[in-house]
């Protein structure tokens, strides 16, 4: 009997274990964690790649893949076929700008997270500080749940030319 009970006491810690680190993940202390490392590792490999070399290191990863959701990342595709498809050579197609850095050029980037809100089950939103050439630049995050973590659905700013990205792909794939 005291083996019985001890099996069931050791069964109760499994369960209790593996309930709480569905729970943390859904927390604001989790998602504050996921999006620091998530801009800690693309604006580290940016910092580190800041020379006209930096451009390769920096299109070898694939961040999107990485930290952006499936529906992000689908939209993207669609994007990267268009462009093949319609983009005459010295034309850049969609891309005027970096989402990731708010810009074209960077220097000194940071991200800071200002509040996260709406938190569910499946979604949330993170709104962030991009600063760039000491630039600051809110962005909003709507973050999914899949695959086992968070992973950002969309970037959007604010200000004089505020911008939806995922909606500005739509849309451009759409003429």
């Amino acid at each position: 009997m005291k083996k019985f009970l001890f099996c069931i006491g050791i069964i109760s810690m499994i369960i209790a274990c593996s309930s709480n680190n569905k729970a943390d993940k859904h927390s604001e202390a989790y998602l504050t964690e996921r999006v620091t490392a998530i801009y800690d590792d693309v604006f580290g490999v940016y910092n580190e790649n800041n020379t006209a070399n930096g451009l390769s290191v920096i299109s070898q990863r694939n961040f999107e893949k990485d930290y952006c959701s499936k529906d992000f990342n689908d939209v993207l595709k669609q994007v990267e076929d268009y462009d093949k498809e319609h983009a005459e050579e010295d034309d850049l197609g969609y891309y005027e700008s970096d989402y990731w850095i708010q810009g074209q050029d960077w220097s000194d980037l940071s991200m800071k997270i200002e509040s996260i809100s709406e938190l569910k089950e499946n979604s949330a939103k993170v709104r962030v500080i991009i600063t760039n050439f000491g630039e600051d630049e809110l962005v909003e995050l709507p973050m999914v749940f899949e695959r086992g973590d968070w992973y950002i659905d969309n970037f959007i700013t604010f200000g004089e030319y505020g911008y939806d990205e995922k909606l500005g792909m739509k849309e451009y794939i759409s003429y």
